[in-house]
């Protein structure tokens, strides 16, 4: 990583949980390392199933692969309930769109929509970009 990882702006409330969930280990485990080194607490699912079960601990963000093995990203998008956390979705295929998405009716639940690979200020960029908007909605 030759890019500089900084924490998070300081904040009054508690410190904030993101959801990695990617079935590429190596994608998960660099983004949930990035994520930790700027001071975020990180839950990790390789699956569309362990990430359901990982937003029932309480999250803040998720960072979502829409290709997972059980359970697809766009079938946990749907399952979230109608105050989902801010969902950033990554993927590395080009039909995974804004608009598709929208299409689908799920787009009111992804806050951005990333494309791999994500260099780390990117990731950053998003997740703290989502973290203000929650506290603006606090």
């Amino acid at each position: 990583m030759s890019e500089t990882v900084r924490p998070p702006a300081e904040t009054s409330g508690p410190k904030r949980t993101v959801l990695v969930a990617d079935d590429d280990g190596a994608v998960r485990r660099t983004f949930a390392e990035v994520l930790s080194l700027a001071g975020y607490d990180v839950l990790q699912a390789a699956d569309g199933e362990e990430a359901l079960q990982a937003l029932l601990q309480g999250v803040d963000v998720v960072i979502l692969d829409m290709h997972l093995p059980k359970r697809e990203g766009l079938s946990v998008l749907d399952a979230l309930g109608p105050s989902p956390p801010m969902v950033i979705v990554c993927s590395a295929f080009a039909y995974d769109r804004p608009e598709d998405i929208e299409r689908l009716g799920l787009g009111g639940k992804v806050f951005r929509c990333l494309r791999k690979p994500t260099p780390p200020v990117g990731l950053l960029s998003a997740v703290t970009d989502a973290i203000q908007e929650l506290d603006r909605g606090d």
